[in-house]
């Protein structure tokens, strides 16, 4: 499952395995978990999109 947040006309996603985020202190606790995943060796992406142009980057 997917988080996704609005801010301010950005929306970031986040493959976090976890739950929707509905504020940005959750958001903050799944992107930690994403780092967490990733050191324990986890394959995650994070994808984040500004005024409809997608850019992908590692989580």
């Amino acid at each position: 499952m997917a988080a996704r947040l609005s801010l301010g006309g950005a929306q970031e996603t986040l493959a976090t395995g976890g739950y929707p985020a509905t504020s940005l202190r959750e958001a903050r606790e799944l992107r930690a978990a994403v780092v967490e995943r990733k050191a324990f060796g986890g394959l995650l992406r994070a994808t984040v999109t500004y005024e409809g142009l997608p850019k992908t980057r590692g989580a």
